[in-house]
């Protein structure tokens, strides 16, 4: 323990290259040199014990465990992963204004068309209000025109007039019927902005809420340094979170794997509960969840449902279960301390 100590000092103390060499040496010193020495005593009198009857159980049972330790199996990677609709919509006003109706919460179901909110732009009304005084003026003023020479020329520019005046009206009409805004696909309603009320002002650069498709398309998937290389196979399983949510079928899109410098998804960063370790960091006045190790992006297609219930609407986080390469436990421990090395030795 007191070694142990002093490898772990220096490790902290002094470049990470030294601590590593220490702690690697006294465990082969401590822990290999007398098991070493335990295995040359057995196999002196190996004869001796293997005659026996115990003698031969216990080499019956360490050439199974070394089987066991050495024989190649196949692996099944669990990735964190999310399931991301086909395709969400942000909805804007078409033109400043107040407020004047929000018909949906979060969460609720929309259809092509329905109405969701109702927008009300003074600016346009009164805009609409001079348009319609122009036309009756000017129409009025058509219907004084004699039908002498000076007259007809009068007409045709009286008669352009009006069919500007008219094309504005109709134009500003437009506007104001779009100020009634319908849903533009079908969808789950989703991310109502925060604190948003009736009697508020809007502009058209700001969003209402967004419309997503209610079934899962993608599953985004995120792999390790060493899940990226053991990754093998084009066909996936993704498992929800939720328990009462069906399993997806998935095929993998592509075979380049891109790093993740920020995570997009909060609900797999480990501060909010996820399995991701992240950094949380401001770059340019805005946060960003940056991986505390090398991350990789996986995106999977959805191949089908098992069901088509209300079960399968699943968005939100879960697994994905892979295929692997296959490997021994033995080469699993050696791959593990060897990767755990080289990452703390900073090489």
């Amino acid at each position: 323990a007191l070694f142990v100590g002093i490898a772990l000092i220096v490790y902290h103390a002094t470049f990470k290259v030294l601590g590593i060499a220490l702690f690697v040496i006294e465990i082969a010193f401590f822990i290999g040199r007398p098991l070493a020495r335990e295995g040359a005593v057995w196999w002196r009198h190996r004869a001796q014990f293997l005659s026996r009857h115990e003698g031969r159980r216990t080499r019956w049972i360490a050439v199974g465990l070394m089987i066991a330790a050495f024989l190649p199996l196949p692996q099944r990677l669990h990735l964190p992963a999310i399931a991301v609709p086909h395709a969400q919509a942000d909805v804007f006003p078409p033109a400043d204004g107040r407020l004047l109706r929000l018909t949906v919460a979060n969460g609720d179901e929309v259809t092509a068309g329905q109405v969701i909110a109702v927008v009300r732009s003074d600016d346009l009304l009164v805009a609409r209000r001079r348009a319609e005084i122009t036309l009756a003026r000017l129409a009025a003023e058509a219907r004084r025109i004699s039908s002498d020479d000076v007259d007809r020329a009068q007409a045709l520019v009286i008669n352009r007039e009006i069919a500007a005046a008219r094309a504005e009206v109709s134009g500003l009409r437009a506007r104001i019927a779009r100020l009634t805004i319908r849903a533009p696909a079908s969808g789950i309603v989703d991310g109502i902005t925060a604190g948003l009320a009736r009697g508020d002002h809007v502009s058209k650069t700001d969003r209402l809420l967004g419309i997503r498709s209610d079934t899962a398309a993608r599953v985004i998937a995120f792999a390790d340094d060493t899940e990226r290389v053991r990754l093998t196979g084009e066909v996936a399983v993704f498992v929800p979170a939720r328990f009462d949510a069906r399993r997806l079928k998935l095929t993998r899109l592509g075979t380049t794997m891109q790093p993740v410098q920020s995570l997009e998804f909060d609900a797999l960063a480990r501060s909010y509960g996820g399995p991701i370790d992240v950094e949380p960091r401001d770059v340019r006045g805005r946060r960003q969840l940056r991986p505390t190790g090398a991350l990789f992006r996986l995106p999977y297609a959805v191949v089908r449902e098992d069901e088509t219930s209300h079960a399968t609407r699943y968005l939100g986080p879960g697994t994905v279960i892979a295929s692997g390469t296959w490997r021994s436990l033995a080469y699993a421990v050696f791959e593990q301390v060897t990767f755990v090395l080289i990452s703390e030795s900073g090489l």
